[in-house]
């Protein structure tokens, strides 16, 4: 994800905002892909994916006269996102984020590592199936540990920037992380062939 510089930002948002079509179409070519995978990540259903992120980037266009500038484009952007997936599942079986506990124990976090990439056919099959299975496993998680993991570890925020995607404390994000992350290795550890040599 290539972030915006400053003036950047503040020279597409101003072209927006005048209703300029060029404008429009590179926020589009910009957000579109990201968003589209954060909300996959996130929720691991093509077709859910596609309507929140396309209710995201029409949600941001119409609230973009209100944007501050406290926070990246980004950001501002991923927080919608994100908003639009909790509200999308409200009402199922899983509670929302704002209605979980946070009472998560604090502790260090270690990154999962995945084999490192071969050129052979049979090892890109491999790798594939290997992302599938990943990716399957982390759309089984716990939506407050699955989005601060996808947030950190795939998109590649900071504990900071996730605090103001999600507002929720720094402490809370680490913890959420560092349980996700538990979680996940072991439901992963049943595949464990795939990951070695």
């Amino acid at each position: 994800m290539k972030k915006l510089e400053k003036e950047e930002e503040q020279r597409l948002i101003k072209n927006c905002l005048a209703g300029e079509r060029d404008a429009l179409e590179e926020f589009i070519r910009l957000f579109q892909k990201p968003v589209f995978n954060l909300a996959y990540r996130l929720c691991g259903d093509r077709d859910m994916a596609e309507d929140i992120a396309q209710e995201a980037l029409l949600r941001a266009l119409e609230n973009l006269p209100r944007f501050k500038g406290e926070s990246s484009l980004y950001t501002w952007l991923y927080r919608i996102t994100t908003n639009i997936f909790y509200d999308s599942i409200r009402g199922s079986k899983e509670l929302s984020y704002d209605q979980m506990s946070y009472n998560e124990d604090e502790g260090e976090t270690k990154s999962i590592e995945l084999p490192d990439e071969e050129s052979s056919v049979e090892k890109d099959m491999e790798r594939r199936d290997i992302q599938e299975i990943v990716q399957k496993e982390i759309a089984k998680l716990p939506t407050h540990y699955r989005t601060v993991l996808v947030l950190y570890d795939i998109e590649g925020f900071s504990y900071e920037e996730i605090c103001g995607i999600l507002q929720k404390p720094i402490g809370t994000i680490k913890s959420r992380l560092n349980r996700a992350r538990k979680i996940l290795k072991a439901r992963l550890e049943k595949y464990r062939e795939l990951f070695e040599d």
